[in-house]
């Protein structure tokens, strides 16, 4: 289980050497009242993620937080992928193809 730390962060308080960044990618965002964060364009457009789509995230022992999209299934985007003169493709190889590349990417 994580060490739960006592004081609160601060402006000061961030390490973040060490953090490797894709593609140099990194920006800022506020903690609404409501509890909500609006995600920046440029880290959505890096993710490759879209409204409705599902995050996880995940919090690190030095309380940092880790988002990544959240694989998608076959069903969830179902005709998106038609494609008129392709070879069918079963629905179980697209979702493997689907898991290897989320984990090529997202290591």
């Amino acid at each position: 289980m994580a060490e739960i730390l006592q004081e609160p962060l601060t402006a000061e308080t961030p390490d973040i050497s060490g953090v490797i960044t894709k593609n140099g990618v990194s920006a800022l965002a506020t903690l609404t009242t409501g509890g909500q964060v609006t995600i920046p364009e440029n880290i959505r457009e890096s993710l490759r993620i879209h409204i409705g789509d599902t995050i996880e995230i995940l919090i690190t022992d030095k309380r940092e937080a880790v988002i990544r999209p959240v694989s998608k299934k076959v069903d969830d985007v179902f005709c998106k992928l038609l494609r008129h003169g392709r070879k069918a493709v079963s629905p179980e190889d697209m979702d493997e193809a689907v898991r290897s590349r989320m984990r090529d990417m997202y290591k």
